[in-house]
């Protein structure tokens, strides 16, 4: 008698690799809209402080002109320190 070969079931189909591969792609595509929106608010938080952070110093060099305009000059600002925090913002 002939002894008949049974096809071995190891391994994975194609339809059953394609089919993982959409999957990955699609929660992919998910987790990079998720992260570039996350990004983008980050962005316009960081441009806001920074208009904040300019909009300070305006005021104090605008506080130094008006003060030495009325006569207090340079010894009267000397005792004034603003510490500012520092940009930790990444370059875009």
């Amino acid at each position: 008698m002939k002894k008949k070969h049974k096809k071995s079931k190891a391994g994975f189909s194609l339809t059953e690799i394609l089919l993982v591969v959409a999957i990955l792609v699609i929660l992919a595509s998910v987790f990079a809209f998720s992260v570039t929106k996350y990004l983008d608010v980050a962005r316009g938080k960081s441009i806001e402080a920074e208009a904040s952070r300019q909009s300070a110093i305006g005021d104090i060099q605008q506080s130094e002109i008006h003060m030495s305009a009325l006569g207090f000059g340079s010894s009267a600002t000397s005792q004034v320190r603003v510490v500012l925090p520092s940009s930790t913002a990444a370059p875009a």
